[in-house]
């Protein structure tokens, strides 16, 4: 709505009217178009919303007062250990004094050697230690190529007295997954003062014994029931009754006997290498006990079962 005014800029009465727009449509369209509603809230979205944060307040409270263990990352990433393809293939001979020997050395010789494995390096690193009766001479670290054995030498050992002494040598190879692999090798040597005389002495050879047959330590073990075995289940049916085969080593001092739940058997035939052979027909279901006697005393028994024919 405006006011009219009049040519001195004044307003005229009764001149108050109101611009309608023109009749183009727009303004009855606008008037008669339906009003649109906003939607309504949905209660059970809104619960499951406030859930939601509830839970992540509680993880983040849990999370900031009881934090997870620290692991350290040579755990965190390390890898399963497997001999078979983690092992290094290094190797350590000592070459002089060799084992038992007597010299006036007192100079220490080794080889070391690391031919390829399955990482394919070019060159392999390690640390190497060497022990004279359990203290320590030397420590160092070599890179190795993947060649054969290179040589080395300790210094001389002014210091060492004559006698008996053990060295010792120590390898340990850093393998993939934070692994290590320990390789070890010790001589014992005995140290003589130089110009000293060693006197080799020629031991006799043992003589050797003949062996035994197989019959004569089967004569020569102790008296036992070979078969059956204990706790043997022996299987049974209606048309056939039950029978076990008894197999024994009889005594050699004294005669031996075989009883069956207390009742003699008979002794069988010897089937070889000192092995009697003897059968119990017409077994009843149910436990039986087989008696091996040498003269008055017994030196062996079984139990064994005839089950009941399905």
């Amino acid at each position: 709505m405006r006011e009219r005014r009049d040519a001195k800029g004044g307003h005229a009465k009764g001149s108050l009217t109101r611009d309608l727009p023109a009749d183009d449509g727009s303004y009855s369209l606008l008037h008669t178009a339906p009003m649109i509603k906003p939607a309504e809230a949905n209660p059970l979205y809104s619960f499951a919303v406030l859930v939601v944060l509830i839970l992540y307040l509680a993880a983040c409270f849990v999370a900031y007062a009881y934090p997870p263990p620290v692991v350290p990352w040579e755990v965190e990433f390390a890898l399963p250990y497997d001999p078979a393809t983690m092992t290094s293939n290094c190797s350590v001979e000592i070459t002089a004094p060799l084992h038992g020997t007597v010299t006036s050395s007192r100079v220490i010789e080794y080889a070391l050697a690391a031919p390829d494995n399955a990482s394919h390096s070019v060159h392999q690193v390690l640390q190497c230690t060497i022990y004279l009766d359990g203290s320590l001479v030397m420590t160092d670290l070599a890179i190795l190529p993947r060649t054969g054995p290179i040589a080395f030498t300790t210094h001389e050992l002014p210091g060492l007295a004559v006698g008996k002494h053990t060295v010792t040598i120590e390898l340990l190879v850093p393998l993939r997954g934070g692994y290590e692999e320990l390789i070890r090798a010790s001589h014992d040597f005995y140290l003589v003062p130089p110009g000293h005389k060693v006197v080799k002495m020629a031991l006799s050879r043992k003589s050797k014994r003949p062996a035994l047959s197989l019959a004569e330590l089967a004569a020569a073990s102790r008296p036992r029931l070979l078969a059956p075995l204990n706790a043997t289940e022996v299987p049974t049916t209606e048309d056939e009754p039950a029978f076990v085969r008894v197999r024994y080593i009889p005594a050699h001092e004294s005669d031996s006997s075989l009883h069956l739940d207390g009742k003699p058997l008979e002794k069988g035939t010897l089937i070889g290498n000192a092995i009697v052979e003897t059968t119990a027909h017409d077994l009843a279901i149910g436990d039986h006990i087989i008696t091996l006697t040498a003269g008055d005393e017994v030196v062996d028994h079984v139990r064994f079962t005839v089950l009941t024919p399905q």
